[in-house]
């Protein structure tokens, strides 16, 4: 214990030290913008490149427990030009997990419960096969319950009801046997919460944000107070409900329901390492190791703790629908990073690149920046879009949302352009191609077969939700509604297949995202496939720039009715 608590000493010294000339640092003022020195302005800089490709979210960097950068990066809702700022409130998904195992921390503190408790202490109607789960399997997803609940986390209920579902899943193998994410677990964990406490959730953990000081962090459903900074997510180009509007979500209690923003976030994070809102027993166990998953990650009490070159990173992270959020401390670093999105890039969250090149640029290390690129003229937004057939065969499209330009494939030669495939490739997308269709085929005939395409992941409930969605997209005629686009192969291990669907006189697309030679997910493209968002590159150009891969496509507006498209070496003439 005393080697945990001289680590908790270490770490609570880098977040709480003063300024080099011994004052300490004040609070920031509501909306202020922090560009402090020579990496919070490389950062700036690589942030504000990015977000004219389509980066939107928000950022709190810590370095020796000053705060060096606090501002916010592109649009919170895109068709009212809403800007983002410090302050702007994101949904942060299953980053709520860890308020979650903090709150049963703190009622450990106070003699409410115990870890070793079980589950049937506080629900005595539980059954047999989960009566004896433990509260601490719960929060290291070791109780055997699933990843997903059968019914999914949308819908209605009351929290009896919510409990009672829980209670009912089916176990994936008996408790304490492995780890496996489950969401259902830490649902549970707030009605422990609640019966531990006497309070709702919402009621106890706003006691935490108290003690942790905490001013712009709620919930989901909260429609006045989300009012007020409007902000809504995107995935793709595809906007999704504005937060003020999302209702309150039964099912995400516990494990998801939390609205905050970067700078609580961070606040939160400091909070916990000084001591704020647990006890040194139970800070320190916050972060003790509980299982060893790979290598050099390990999982403490609902946070990630993984073993870099340059020390431990600890680390946790949610993402629902547009929103992704994440809090990281690399404690031998002594580098703080809160950063949360409301865009999501082909089934990406923002956040899976942005935390990456922070602490590579706080190590001084080089990295690729985004092109210097503007916004699109008003003039280009209204002369440009169009149909464009490219020179022997393949056709793009471009289209006009909010104040960007959107460029997509509506066949399989365009999309080999634009995601700028080479052989090896595009052997691949034909491949990946043939088996979407008889994917397409089984899921009109055989359910068994279907599912036999579906990663193995996945767990069985997810799959009849994933089967039964896509069901009630194509309705009765599949093999007359849906037709294969093609396939773009964004990496050895991953692609994505495009299938348009016909609906009336229109029709929209869809994307199936494989993992190898199986399903993982499913997600809208809207009206092509492969679309990008473009930026002005100069007078009379356009580009992309994919921050993930580094994937630069530009056009060259050659004239009123051609274009040249350029991706990977290979240049296209286009004209409509």
């Amino acid at each position: 214990m005393r080697a945990v608590r001289a680590v908790w000493r270490v770490a609570a010294m880098a977040l709480t030290a003063t300024a080099s000339n011994g004052a300490a640092q004040s609070a920031p003022l509501p909306g202020e913008v922090i560009v402090r020195g020579e990496i919070a302005a490389r950062v700036d800089t690589f942030l504000t490149r990015a977000a004219l490709h389509g980066l939107s979210g928000a950022i709190v960097v810590a370095r020796r427990g000053e705060v060096i950068l606090r501002k916010g990066y592109g649009l919170a809702d895109r068709e009212r030009h809403v800007p983002i700022g410090p302050e702007t409130p994101f949904f942060v998904g299953s980053l709520a997990k860890q308020f979650t195992a903090t709150a049963i921390l703190r009622l450990a503190a106070d003699g409410k419960l115990g870890l070793g408790d079980s589950l049937g202490t506080f629900f005595p109607e539980a059954p047999a096969d989960k009566r004896g789960i433990t509260i601490r399997q719960l929060v290291t997803h070791t109780s055997g319950l699933p990843y997903l609940p059968s019914h999914g986390l949308f819908g209605l209920g009351t929290r009896d009801s919510v409990m009672s579902e829980m209670l009912a899943e089916p176990l994936m193998f008996p408790p304490g046997n492995r780890y496996e994410y489950s969401t259902p677990g830490y649902i549970l964990l707030a009605g422990v919460i609640e019966r531990a406490s006497g309070v709702t959730y919402e009621q106890y953990l706003r006691s935490l944000f108290e003690r942790a000081h905490l001013t712009s962090t709620g919930f989901v459903g909260e429609h006045t107070r989300w009012s007020a900074s409007p902000v809504r997510s995107y995935s793709d180009a595809n906007p999704e409900d504005l937060l003020a509007d999302v209702p309150p979500l039964p099912r995400f209690v516990g494990g998801g329901s939390i609205v905050s923003t970067v700078g609580d976030l961070y606040q939160w994070y400091a909070s916990l390492v000084r001591g704020d809102v647990l006890p040194a027993a139970q800070r320190d166990e916050l972060f003790v190791p509980a299982l060893h998953l790979e290598a050099n990650v390990e999982e403490s009490l609902s946070w990630m703790l993984i073993q870099l070159p340059t020390g431990t990173l600890r680390q946790a992270a949610g993402d629902i629908g547009g929103f992704n959020a994440e809090l990281r401390h690399y404690v031998d670093e002594g580098l703080v990073v809160a950063f949360a999105s409301n865009a999501r890039v082909k089934g990406r969250g923002y956040r899976e690149i942005v935390l990456n090149y922070v602490a590579r640029m706080s190590r001084g290390e080089s990295v690729p920046f985004p092109p210097a690129v503007s916004e699109v003229a008003e003039s280009q937004l209204r002369s440009i879009p169009g149909t464009y057939s490219l020179r022997d065969s393949g056709t793009v499209v471009m289209w006009a949302t909010g104040d960007s330009l959107m460029v997509g494939a509506v066949d399989a030669t365009a999309i080999a352009l634009l995601a700028g495939h080479d052989s090896t490739r595009a052997r691949r997308a034909a491949q990946i191609d043939g088996r979407a269709n008889r994917f397409l085929a089984a899921l009109e005939s055989d359910s068994v077969a279907a599912a036999s395409f579906i990663h193995a992941s996945i767990p069985a409930d997810a799959r009849r939700m994933y089967l039964g969605k896509l069901r009630g997209m194509l309705g009765d005629s599949i093999a007359g509604r849906a037709a294969v686009v093609g396939t773009a192969v964004d990496s050895p291990g991953a692609a994505r297949t495009y299938v348009r669907l016909q609906h009336g006189d229109g029709h929209e697309v869809i994307a199936l995202v494989w993992r190898g030679d199986l399903l993982i997910g499913l997600e809208p493209a809207g009206r092509a496939a492969y679309p990008l968002r473009l930026s002005a590159d100069g007078p009379d150009a356009l580009a992309s720039f994919d921050l993930f891969t580094g994937h630069l496509v530009r056009i060259e507006l050659l004239g009123d009715r051609e274009l040249a498209i350029e991706s990977n070496g290979v240049t296209r003439r286009a004209t409509r």
